[in-house]
């Protein structure tokens, strides 16, 4: 089972996986974790009249502590590959490696990969994140449930090429049923496309006076 090979992100939706919020819910309130809720907010309010926030405008000092581990950025090339830029230490304790500097490509096997671009592209031509929730087989024999936010940035002037996210893993799945683990692996992941209507929502815009997300 592929689940067992190190770095196969199971990524694979099924047709009613993908769809852009919870039953009646906002993009933001379909967000289960509050630390990928005060990230997406934090993002929002850098927007400000821009379409997609600059990478200068992100300052680690006006990011909690406690959410930086978790932060990515990937980097789309000239060739179409997207590298990893910055990741955090949590995601480097996660997978057992620090991927600053690789491509995509050469980090996940080829249908991961071509799947995880593919969400990367998206989120740049569109110029709105993704939030999304699925299993990921981290390390050899081990199984996590995780969610993750893709948002877009440009590194200069108004165009979106880079791809700023984070992370967040659960502990090890138990694995002894083998029936239950390919139960779980068949289950669709939930996949959410942000509109404008929801990055207008009030509640992105409330973060503190002064910009910073909360500790």
């Amino acid at each position: 089972m592929g689940y067992l090979n190190a770095g196969i992100l199971l990524e694979r939706p099924g047709p009613d996986a993908a769809r852009k919020s919870g039953a009646g819910m906002s993009f933001f309130e379909s967000i289960r974790e509050p630390e990928i809720r005060e990230i997406f907010r934090y993002w929002v309010h850098r927007r400000y009249a821009a379409e997609v926030p600059a990478w200068h405008s992100i300052s680690p000092a006006d990011i909690a502590a406690k959410l930086l581990p978790n932060l990515f950025l990937y980097r789309l090339e000239t060739d179409g590959r997207f590298r990893c830029k910055l990741i955090g230490t949590e995601l480097c304790r996660v997978f057992g490696a620090n991927e600053t500097g690789r491509c995509l490509d050469a980090i996940l096997p080829p249908g991961v990969a071509r799947h995880r671009a593919g969400l990367f592209q998206h989120v740049l031509d569109t110029v709105r994140p993704i939030y999304y929730r699925g299993l990921a087989a981290t390390q050899p024999g081990e199984l996590r449930r995780y969610s993750r936010i893709l948002m877009p940035l440009a590194s200069s002037g108004h165009t979106a090429n880079l791809v700023f996210g984070m992370a967040l893993f659960g502990p090890l799945e138990e694995l002894a049923n083998t029936v239950e683990a390919e139960s779980i692996y068949a289950n669709p992941v939930q996949i959410l496309y942000a509109t404008e209507q929801d990055l207008n929502a009030p509640e992105t815009g409330d973060l503190m006076d002064s910009g910073k997300a909360t500790a």
